[in-house]
């Protein structure tokens, strides 16, 4: 294979990265922010390797990067396959297309790997116990898949997950055999006073050499992410929850004869959060671009001024006098992804506007995506189109970890040492509190905008956005009743309140140790759920 590429000296030794998080599996896993890491640790590392993220995430999709005509027409050899996300003793979870998991046998995955360059599988997943990863490192070898794998066995933190990837792969790169660097990383991770030096396990063959046959001299790395190139997204944040919904809009965005999605509901509840991990996670969708608009940044808020704004996202250097003409003409070239958001500044008057835009788009998997506090006139009335309204909050087990993980973001003392319970309380038995204080602590810094703070709550409770635009806020008893914490890190006896989905209640469903699981399948198993206080967050 590639007879011509094996003539002169590779220069870089390709990786394939497989971040899968499905929305339908708990805990919920920050890889959107942790391969953001991975990949700008790449990128900014004078480290021969050549990173190709697998996106979307789905086993079908490594498949085609695995198949011998794409290798072929890529001309890669790829030696490492790197997979982030959870795992269970007989496979890996994978995405299918709307973003639910897929759980693949190691059967298959063995098949899969059997033949191809693939030599190493580097497994950062979540898991609850050594052997877990210890069985499933075994398998792949053992079984004849490939020749060596190296899996955390416990949770491990962001900061040494990429570090002991950034000196592990320096390490391959300058001619060490897999067991060398592995030890080696490990040992930089203990000197740093980082955790997860112990960890690491490694199973099949120690003594492989990876890169022993590269172009000598150093070469930047290099990063291969599958984003479109035009437009831009807000910056990643964590998302946990709302899974029925994700898969209910990701479901339409492959249906070419759908135009365009509406999403309604109360500032706050988590409209934003929810259309930026849709938009983050369908982005392979849009090599058109994608335009992010918030029209609070668009001053006098018309129609025109925001497809104004949307059209220089994409084309910056455009001169068209007619915005909704020039997106249109874009998304006859290649389908092209436009968020409205926050439409409720949006004059009424202006949304005929609006209606008669989305009437024009063309029927090639373009999408436009609108979000705004009640319904937008006329919208529902258009050709292709569908919305829904988000009527309540995160389910308690998400509305959990949201406030484990932003109490640990803020350094909140009194959740940063023990994971949240949740216990039912409140009129009707529709509201539940932490067992332990929790702290918003917001910050503009956690808004994924331009300028204004957004709950990065994705809607748990009725909190009100003046609030959440005050740093160093905590929820007390009531959703609108605020007091501000004593100093950051220190939550005092506040507590966040949250508003459940009838039916998804189920109490102790955080902590215990076992398999990950589906978010549907918990309330069966109670206790079900990995503790996940290092990597999983």
């Amino acid at each position: 294979m590639m007879a011509g590429a094996r003539e002169a000296k590779p220069e870089y030794l390709d990786v394939l990265v497989v971040a899968a998080a499905p929305v339908d599996l708990r805990p919920a896993l920050n890889l959107g922010v942790e391969l953001a890491k991975l990949e700008d640790m790449v990128r900014r590392s004078a480290i021969p390797i050549r990173m190709r993220r697998v996106f979307p995430p789905t086993y079908a999709q490594l498949e085609k990067e695995l198949s011998a005509p794409e290798l072929e027409r890529r001309r890669r050899e790829p030696r490492v396959l790197h997979f982030l996300g959870h795992g269970e003793m007989d496979g890996l979870w994978f995405e299918r297309d709307d973003g639910s998991g897929e759980l693949m046998p190691t059967s298959r995955i063995v098949r899969l790997l059997k033949g191809s360059p693939v030599k190493l599988a580097l497994l950062n997943a979540c898991w609850s116990a050594t052997n877990l990863v210890a069985s499933l490192c075994d398998r792949l070898t053992k079984e004849g898949g490939i020749p060596a794998a190296i899996g955390h066995g416990n949770a491990v933190a962001d900061a040494s997950a990429i570090e002991f990837a950034r000196e592990f792969y320096r390490h391959v790169v300058l001619g060490k055999s897999l067991g060398a660097a592995k030890n080696l990383a490990a040992n930089h991770l203990s000197e740093q006073g980082r955790t997860g030096a112990t960890e690491v396990e490694l199973k099949g063959d120690g003594t492989l050499l990876l890169a022993d046959d590269l172009a000598e001299g150093e070469r930047q790395g290099r990063v291969e992410d599958g984003m479109p190139l035009k437009g831009s997204l807000p910056g990643t944040a964590f998302f946990a929850g709302r899974h029925d919904e994700f898969t209910e809009i990701a479901a339409t965005l492959g249906d070419t004869e759908q135009v365009a999605y509406g999403l309604w509901g109360i500032g706050g509840i988590g409209k934003t959060a929810l259309t930026l991990e849709l938009a983050r996670r369908n982005a392979w969708r849009y090599q058109g671009g994608i335009a992010w608009v918030d029209a609070r940044d668009v001053s006098p808020p018309t129609a025109a001024g925001m497809l104004q704004f949307a059209l220089a996202e994409l084309e910056p250097a455009s001169t068209a006098k007619d915005a909704a003409s020039g997106l249109v003409r874009l998304m006859k070239e290649a389908p092209v992804l436009v968020v409205l958001d926050n439409l409720e500044t949006l004059p009424s008057d202006e949304h005929q506007v609006l209606s008669r835009f989305l009437k024009k788009l063309p029927r090639n998997g373009s999408r436009v995506l609108v979000t705004a506090r009640s319904v937008l006139r006329d919208f529902d009335d258009v050709p292709g189109t569908r919305s829904r309204t988000l009527t309540t909050g995160l389910d308690e087990y998400s509305a959990a970890h949201h406030a484990f993980y932003y109490a640990r973001l803020k350094d909140v003392k009194a959740l940063c040492e023990e994971y949240p319970r949740v216990t039912k309380g409140g009129a009707g038995g529709g509201e539940v509190r932490l067992g332990r204080p929790a702290a918003v602590g917001a910050s503009s810094d956690d808004r994924a905008g331009r300028g204004r703070r957004q709950s990065r709550l994705g809607g748990v409770g009725e909190v009100p956005e003046d609030a959440l635009r005050r740093p160093g806020r905590a929820v007390t008893k009531a959703p609108g009743d605020w007091a501000e914490a004593d100093s950051p890190g220190r939550a005092g006896a506040a507590e966040l309140p949250a508003f459940l989905r009838v039916g998804e209640v189920h109490a102790r469903g955080v902590g215990g140790r076992g398999r990950s699981g589906r978010a549907s399948e918990l309330p069966k198993r109670r206790g079900a759920g990995t503790d996940c206080r290092g990597k999983c967050r």
